[in-house]
């Protein structure tokens, strides 16, 4: 009892001292803090984070979703797993979820998503099984439409990356056919798109293969317009009305129908300034008979006349013949031919290329820079107030200096760059490169390592080699690393105290996927058999069209075998027209070199690239040098194309050596064949 009578006065008085202290004065009170939001929980839902950005949370929580899930219903999770780790960039965590969907029902879905996760990464072997086997018809298995529909897409896009359109063209064809009606135009511009990059020869087929049906009137639209480029003109206007009267509802026949009122009879003025009483004269008689061998096989007599006015390989004669031209009413000129005369005609005051082309007559374009020189006063553009005209020279940029000026040539660097993207194009990363101890020869690996590095491709070995020697053993094992191999194999040989039967055959380096082989002829029909001795032949081998001589007997190449190289396609697989043109030539010029066919080749399509482009801008109502600038052609010398900047454009086409004899290799004709 005391004890708790005890323990209520002390609760009397902490109360009354509460009380007091709660009426006493104080501070005054501090402004309340504003009220802070609640901070917003992060997303646990799968879709929220992925709708988010956050796609490896995503894929986090599709993974925790799916181990709790059975069945169909974990096998979706999964696939979303895989898609969002895809998009996470963690493809192969993305790659391994997908194959384990085999034999689920999502396992189309799966396929797909694999076969666009090799695309993005250029794999291009890997996707294509997959993505034909979503495209097969197999009756009533055959995939939903929509499934099926895109992986016809991104079978067309591989094929396109793969620079094959004729199988591009035929798959966007079979995907059309699958669309809704609101869904078909986008679809028509791409096939349209792509067949302007088919090679003639696989446009008939196709033309022969629709015969009525879709998309005839389109595949024979594409094969009109392009033969109008290089036929009279009055030869159109019949094939316009033909057209007209086989597809009178077509969808294009309001452009048919405007094309055929532009179509006129013109006369047209060429102009061809060429250094003919020169020292360059062999090279200048060889461009113009190939020009007059392309006026003669479709345009004697057709309103076209070609007049010919010799620079004599001289700043004056030049500057004579441009005051001529300025007299006269011509459309186009073609010329001059030297990097002197590019350089006086275009006014731009440039030190010549350090190493000239040691072979000028097999290309022009690096000839040098003696003749036509330029006077310190003749510094201004002699170009300005000129029709169109295509300088037969690349080695500098000269077309910038006006918009009408445009440049073509057999330039040996732009092979070189074409082989960097072939390779890289075949999977290859990893290349060695063999050029000869030359200004040519270092002009060809500058180029070559310019693009190949622009493609993000590794050089492992950069090898120079004599070109006057006919042994190459010691630049070969040391490219190949065999000195490495010997000491390797000595060590273990007084280690072990035993024979090592697999140094009988020494194995090469394994880092290299491809070698590009920068040579002439003579120096690669003497490499390769040596490579094959060190058990290298197995290494892919690309080189550019100095290996091949359209001379050499089936005999001179056996050595070759194995090698792929680009070629004119005048030399290696020519359409009807070229053939017909340099049999002509071969008979009026029996004694013409491989070289100067070549030559002749560049004259061909100098001639009918400026004459198609005349020919289009009446066509289609187009300022000519626009006309020309716009230019799509299957040339003798490669497919034609002319940059922005005015530079033509040569896709050449890859071969390969077999026993001996030629073959070209299906789909190879450059960017946009």
């Amino acid at each position: 009892m005391p004890h708790r009578s005890l323990l209520r006065p002390c609760l009397l008085l902490s109360a009354i001292a509460v009380a007091i202290t709660a009426c006493a004065p104080g501070p005054p009170p501090e402004p309340e803090e504003p009220e802070k939001p609640p901070e917003e929980e992060p997303p646990k839902d799968p879709g929220a984070l992925q709708e988010a950005g956050r796609y490896a949370e995503a894929a986090e929580a599709y993974g925790a979703r799916a181990e709790d899930a059975e069945g169909a219903q974990a096998a979706r999770l999964r696939y979303r797993q895989a898609r969002a780790l895809a998009l996470a960039g963690e493809d192969p965590r993305a790659r391994e979820v997908l194959q384990r969907l085999e034999d689920t029902e999502v396992e189309a879905k799966a396929r797909l998503l694999r076969a666009r996760i090799h695309l993005r990464h250029r794999r291009y072997d890997e996707a294509r099984p997959l993505l034909e086997d979503l495209a097969a018809v197999r009756g009533e298995a055959t995939l939903p439409n929509g499934l099926r529909e895109e992986a016809l897409d991104y079978l067309a896009q591989l094929h396109l990356a793969r620079r094959q359109p004729g199988p591009a063209f035929d798959t966007l064809v079979e995907r059309h056919r699958l669309l809704e009606e609101g869904k078909r135009e986008p679809s028509l511009t791409r096939i349209r798109y792509v067949l302007g990059a088919i090679p003639e020869k696989l446009l008939e087929e196709r033309i022969d293969a629709a015969g009525t049906d879709f998309p005839a009137g389109y595949l024979r639209f594409e094969r009109l317009m392009r033969r109008a480029t290089r036929q009279a003109l009055a030869q159109t206007k019949r094939e316009l009305n033909g057209w007209l009267e086989r597809y009178g509802e077509h969808p294009l026949a309001a452009i048919v129908r405007n094309r055929l009122q532009r179509v006129q009879e013109a006369p047209l003025r060429l102009a061809v300034l060429l250094p003919l009483d020169s020292r360059y004269g062999s090279v200048a008689e060889a461009l113009l008979q190939g020009m007059l061998a392309g006026y003669y096989q479709t345009d004697r007599g057709a309103g076209i006349s070609v007049e010919v006015f010799d620079t004599r390989g001289s700043a004056e004669g030049l500057r004579g013949a441009v005051a001529k031209v300025r007299e006269g009413e011509f459309a186009a000129i073609i010329g001059p031919l030297t990097q002197a005369g590019a350089r006086t005609l275009s006014g731009r005051d440039e030190s010549p290329e350090n190493g000239d082309n040691p072979d000028s007559q097999r290309a022009p374009s690096a000839d040098s820079a003696d003749a036509e020189a330029p006077d310190e006063e003749d510094q201004s553009a002699l170009a300005e107030g000129l029709p169109p005209t295509l300088l037969l020279n690349t080695t500098r940029d000269w077309a910038r200096a006006s918009q009408n000026l445009f440049q073509l040539g057999l330039d040996p660097e732009e092979e070189a760059r074409q082989v960097a993207e072939f390779a890289y194009q075949q999977g290859h990363r990893q290349g060695g490169v063999l050029y000869p101890d030359s200004d040519w020869g270092r002009r060809m690996v500058r180029a070559f390592q310019a693009r190949w590095q622009e493609l993000t491709g590794t050089t492992r070995a950069l090898h120079a080699f004599d070109p006057d020697e006919t042994d190459h053993s010691p630049v070969l094992q040391e490219l190949l690393a065999l000195d490495e191999v010997a000491v390797r194999e000595r060590g273990l040989k007084e280690t072990l105290g035993i024979d090592l039967p697999e140094y009988e055959t020494p194995p090469h380096r394994e880092d290299l996927d491809f070698l590009f082989l920068a040579s002439e002829t003579r120096s690669a029909r003497l490499i390769q058999p040596q490579l094959e001795f060190f058990a290298a032949g197995d290494i892919p081998l690309l080189a550019t069209s100095h290996v091949h001589d359209p001379s050499d007997t089936r005999s001179d190449r056996q050595d070759m075998d194995g090698i792929r190289f680009l070629q004119l396609p005048w030399f290696l697989d020519p359409l009807p027209r070229h053939a017909r043109a340099a049999e002509a030539l071969g008979d009026s010029y029996p004694d013409q070199g491989g070289s100067l066919e070549r030559i002749q080749a560049l004259g061909y399509d100098a001639y009918t690239l400026t004459v198609g482009a005349w020919r289009r801008s009446l066509l289609l109502d187009e300022p000519q040098g626009e006309a020309l600038r716009r230019m799509q052609m299957e040339g003798g010398t490669g497919r034609l194309t002319v940059t922005e900047q005015g530079r033509v454009q040569r896709n050449l086409q890859w071969a390969e050596y077999q026993n001996g004899r030629i073959f070209p290799l299906p789909g190879m004709l450059g960017p946009g064949s």
